[in-house]
């Protein structure tokens, strides 16, 4: 394997720790008084002041002992989290953090609380003061004020607004993230506190303060500074860079086995090899060793399979034409894609190949079918292993059919038949192992400008012609084709463009480098950002049009890319962040997650805020100032947070902070998308109880119906607050009355034609399907259907969950899906 030129990596590595160091920076926790880390149950872990609530309300709240109620609270000093009690593992002890904290002389106004909206916050000088400009509620005209940073502790500084105003001052404190400061103004600051020049405490206490901010090179510089200023503590200085180089290292190493957890090879074995080894531990060095030997070893292991395949082939004997076929097309696909990624599907060939009882036949059917359908589906039956690759190229076609082109998918249906390995025991992990659909040209993608392709959806029924929207992709640094990613469709606020939007998440490309150095990058998701807003739209309008952008950009997106579609997260900013609860609650099968920053929650929202299902994961985040969102979204999270029928609701809000972007936000929201998985129905029983008002509102995992009843809908250009209509559908399968679905509505009167989809993760298909509620009683067997199989995975792009079979209501009558 080639890797990163030396000097380039040098480069990436000063580039790149700057990048990771302001990410620790903002996810680091504290607050004053005595500290706590506790868990969540996704394995999620806070630190800070643990109290407890009955309800999240706008303004200052009052919390009660921890455990008392069942809102948990958790103060971080920066940040307010918001979690259920019942979702709390507990806590784990006391916080061993001691963080130095550093108040700054400034001259802030006098208490007078300000509320308001921020319109612009301009940078901070080398006194720590920026321009404010907001509009609050008694003055609509913009207000324009200076902000100055009374306080710096190594997470997070603490801003106020400064007398000096010519219109009468507030007092509005907030904190931001002291990752966001630039380190000259901090070090200018810190400086200009020192009482006596003479006290070399006082300068060592700066150097404290960058170490503990994990700001190394600042520290270092500060130690440098230290030295010539004191002579005689040449010993203690030198002790004190040994800690910080110490401290850098093992950030490295963190560092380096994240990239490596994100498939980026090449670039952790880059950094790993240009730190410099001087001086550390041996502990540590150890580290740096295991990292090294664990790369040579898989790369090892590459070269080793390649020649036991090769020598496979040319010693089996007595092949056929079709099997000596199969048998060179696995050759030919080892020796230009194998890779530390997909070698692990030939597990199953490789605990046999030295077993001198098997025939070589059988060890080839291990590869074959190892390579197509995973180690965990291989099989020693060479006879249909050889079919395999013609299987899998009949998919491929299949897959790329257009809607009209049913004559075409017929004719494939007939090939398939055809094979023993065109059944959809065998399809299911063939399509799983896959690459994508409709992959894009990737020969020119350097990461430096975005993919960008366009989403045609119809228009009013005024002017229905075909509109387009823009979406724009980044992919992450050695991004592989044979591994699956997670996905962020993000949603831009109605004053960002797409292309600030996808930077947010994946940073500024460096040219240098050749890579991105964002946390989206850094931890291997694929991002994209939709351009979801018709020319000047300025608030989200919760129309179908939006959806189908959303929806149709989402499935686009699994065809184009490698996208592991158990962990697609659904985000939004402002307007965005609206948008993304109105579309991620409306349709929850597709997503692990929805992150909201600054989002409300209104109209169709305050209905379905109630719908009942496996918990969809949602992460809110909101400034404590920002009045409006609260009181917008605070019904929904006193519905979800102290409960267990609804959403797994997560709230962040930022001390003192208004509507805004919250950039420092992003790898706090990475953690939590890390331990979010989409959750899918399975044998051990599943239920959903979901409102409907809309007509494109009508699928909940394996329940679809074709539209609702007119009476039922309220268009959002009809919207109103009373005497909404609406259709509540559900769906019920107990692990204790197997293959047994309830379904509602129980009027089939009230609803339009419905499917029920299958599939043997939740169904056995060798006993008969009953149906009771919605229509007749069903009860018959259900075969399994290639057809069916297929034109799922063509419809949703969803390789991960794909239907089997499917039982079709029409009337008040259930039937079986087609038989093939």
């Amino acid at each position: 394997m080639d890797f990163m030129d030396i000097r380039v990596a040098r480069k990436y590595f000063l580039v790149i720790a700057a990048a990771f160091f302001l990410g620790d920076v903002t996810t680091e926790l504290g607050a004053q008084g005595i500290q706590q880390v506790w868990t969540h149950k996704s394995g999620i872990q806070y630190e800070g002041i643990l109290n407890s609530t009955s309800a999240v309300i706008e303004g200052t709240s009052v919390y009660s002992t921890y455990d008392s109620q069942q809102i948990v609270h958790i103060d971080e000093g920066l940040r307010h989290i918001f979690v259920s009690k019942n979702r709390v593992i507990g806590s784990i002890g006391d916080s061993t953090r001691n963080e130095i904290e550093i108040p700054i002389l400034q001259n802030p106004a006098p208490v007078s609380e300000g509320h308001g909206s921020i319109l612009r916050i301009g940078p901070f000088n080398q006194f720590g003061h920026r321009d404010l400009i907001i509009r609050t509620p008694t003055s609509p005209d913009p207000l324009f004020y200076v902000q100055g940073i009374t306080k710096i502790s190594p997470r997070y500084c603490e801003v106020k607004i400064l007398v000096g105003a010519k219109i009468r001052p507030i007092q509005w404190a907030m904190k931001i993230a002291t990752g966001t400061v630039p380190s000259d103004v901090l070090r200018g600051l810190l400086r200009s506190q020192i009482g006596n020049p003479d006290s070399a405490s006082e300068y060592l206490k700066i150097a404290e303060f960058f170490l503990q901010a994990e700001q190394f090179d600042q520290a270092l510089e500060e130690l440098s500074f230290i030295r010539k200023k004191f002579p005689d503590l040449t010993e203690r200085i030198n002790d004190d860079q040994i800690l910080v180089n110490q401290a850098r290292a093992r950030q490295t190493i963190r560092e380096v086995r994240l990239r490596l957890d994100a498939g980026q090879t090449q670039l952790a074995s880059a950094l790993a090899n240009v730190f410099p080894k001087e001086g550390l531990a041996g502990e540590t060095l150890a580290e740096f060793a295991e990292i090294d030997a664990n790369i040579k070893q898989s790369l090892q292991l590459l070269d080793e399979t390649r020649s036991q395949i090769n020598t496979l082939i040319n010693e089996v004997q007595n092949l056929d034409e079709n099997q000596g076929a199969a048998a060179r097309r696995l050759r030919d696909e080892l020796e230009t894609d194998l890779n530390v990624v997909n070698v692990l599907r030939l597990d199953a060939y490789l605990r046999l190949a030295s077993d001198d009882s098997m025939p070589a036949q059988q060890k080839l059917a291990l590869a074959i079918s190892g390579w197509l359908l995973g180690s965990n589906n291989a099989i020693e039956n060479l006879g249909i292993a050889q079919d395999m690759f013609s299987v899998r190229d009949l998919i491929q076609k299949y897959l790329q059919t257009r809607k009209e082109d049913g004559l075409e998918r017929s004719q494939i249906l007939n090939q398939l038949a055809e094979f023993e390995a065109g059944t959809p025991n065998y399809l299911a992990p063939m399509i799983r192992q896959m690459n994508p659909i409709d992959a894009p040209d990737l020969s020119v993608y350097t990461g430096e400008k975005p993919i960008e392709f366009t989403i045609d959806v119809p228009g009013p029924t005024n002017n229905p012609g075909p509109q387009s929207f823009r979406c724009l992709v980044h992919l992450p640094t050695e991004y592989d084709p044979y591994r699956r990613y997670p996905l962020i469709i993000s949603l831009p606020d109605g004053t960002q463009t797409v292309e600030q939007n996808l930077d947010l998440w994946c940073g500024g490309f460096v040219p240098a480098l050749r890579t991105r150095v964002g946390h989206a990058s850094r931890h291997g998701y694929v991002v994209m950002a939709v351009d979801w807003r018709l020319p000047g739209q300025g608030a989200y309008g919760y129309t179908g049009r939006e959806h189908a952008v959303v929806l149709k950009a989402m499935r686009a997106a699994l065809r184009k890319f490698s996208i592991n579609a158990d962990r697609v997260y659904l985000a939004g900013h402002g307007i965005g962040g609206d948008a993304a609860y109105d579309i991620g609650l409306s349709h929850p099968e597709h997503w692990a997650g929805i992150v909201s920053v600054s989002g409300k929650i209104d109209r169709y929202l305050k209905f379905y805020r109630k719908n009942k299902h496996l918990d969809l994961p949602i992460y809110s985040v909101v400034g404590s100032k920002d009045s409006l969102t609260i009181i917008a979204n605070k019904d929904a999270w006193n519905d979800w947070l102290p409960s267990r029928q609804f959403m797994d609701c997560t709230v962040v809000m930022y001390d003192g902070r208004g509507n805004e972007l919250f950039p420092e936000e992003i790898p706090e929201t990475i953690k939590w998308m890390s331990a979010q998985r989409r959750r899918w129905p399975d044998k051990s029983g599943f239920s959903f109880e979901c409102r409907s008002m809309r007509p494109w509102d009508c699928y909940f995992w394996f329940l679809e119906f074709d539209g609702i009843p007119a009476d039922e809908v309220i268009w959002p250009e009809d919207w109103r607050d009373k005497n909404i209509p609406g259709l509540t559908f559900s769906g019920m399968l107990k692990s204790e009355i197997p293959n047994t679905f309830r379904i509602g509505p129980d009027s089939a009167k009230s609803v339009n034609p419905a499917t029920l989809w299958l599939s043997p993760e939740f169904v056995n298909f060798d006993e008969a399907i009953q149906i009771r509620g919605l229509g007749n009683d069903f009860k018959d067997f259900v075969k399994p259907s290639a057809e069916v199989l297929l034109d799922d995975v063509r419809r949703r792009a969803d390789r991960e969950h794909p239907y089997w079979g499917r039982v079709d209501l029409r009337g008040i009558n259930w039937m079986p899906g087609p038989p093939r």
